[in-house]
C-alpha cells in the first residue's frame, strides 16, 4: 500500500503541476519547467534507487524519497522564485524516480518470481486507478475553493504516512523465493 500509494500520489502530481503553477499565477513556462526538471530528476532518481537498493538491504532506504518528495509539495505550492520550482521538481522527481526502481524489486523480494506478473500487474492496475482518481479529486477540491492548497496537504501527508509505514516492512530477503518462473 505504502509504495503504490507513494507512487500513484506522484505520478498524478506529474499532471497536476501546470494547473498549480497557474493557480498560484505563475506562467505555464514555469509550470513547463517543474515538469522538465521533474522528469529529468525522475531518471536519476531510478538510478540512485537501483544503485542504493543493490548495496542496501532495507526498505526504508525509500521513505528519505518520499519525505522528500512530500517536501516538494511545498516550494511547489509557496515558491514565488525559479529557483524554489526547480527545487520543488527535483525533490518530486527524486521521490518518483526511487518509486519507479523499487516497486519491482520490492514485488520480486517479499512475493518471489512465481506469481510476479499478476502482482506486479494487479498493484500496477491500483496505482492507474488512482493515478486517474487523484487529479480529478484534485481538480474538485479546486473547483469549490479556488486553491490547490488542501489537495496538495492531502498528498503530503499521504507520502510522509507511506514513509512512515516502510519502516513496518520485514528486512528484504536477498535469496527469491519461488524463484522458479514455472506455474
Amino acid at each position: 500500500m505504502a509504495v503504490g500509494l507513494c507512487a500513484a500520489c506522484l505520478t498524478a502530481m506529474f499532471t497536476q503541476i501546470v494547473p498549480v503553477t497557474m493557480s498560484r499565477g505563475l506562467t505555464l513556462t514555469q509550470g513547463v519547467m517543474v515538469i522538465t526538471v521533474f522528469s529529468m530528476t525522475c531518471a536519476v532518481g531510478q538510478w540512485a534507487m537501483g544503485f542504493l537498493l543493490d548495496r542496501i538491504k532495507g526498505v526504508w532506504i525509500l521513505a528519505p524519497f518520499y519525505a522528500l518528495a512530500a517536501g516538494g509539495l511545498l516550494p511547489l505550492q509557496y515558491g514565488d522564485s525559479n529557483a524554489m520550482l526547480i527545487l520543488a521538481g527535483i525533490l518530486m522527481g527524486l521521490g518518483l524516480g526511487a518509486e519507479y526502481s523499487a516497486l519491482p524489486l520490492l514485488v520480486s523480494r517479499y512475493f518471489g518470481l512465481r506469481s510476479y506478473g499478476r502482482i506486479i500487474l494487479l498493484i500496477y492496475s491500483a496505482i492507474a486507478i488512482v493515478c486517474g482518481i487523484v487529479p480529478l479529486l484534485m481538480n474538485l477540491q479546486y473547483d469549490r475553493s479556488q486553491s490547490y492548497e488542501k489537495p496538495l496537504l492531502v498528498t503530503g501527508a499521504i507520502l510522509i504516512v507511506s514513509a512512515l509505514c516502510l519502516f513496518l516492512l520485514p528486512a528484504l530477503d536477498r535469496n527469491l523465493k519461488d524463484s522458479t518462473l514455472q506455474p
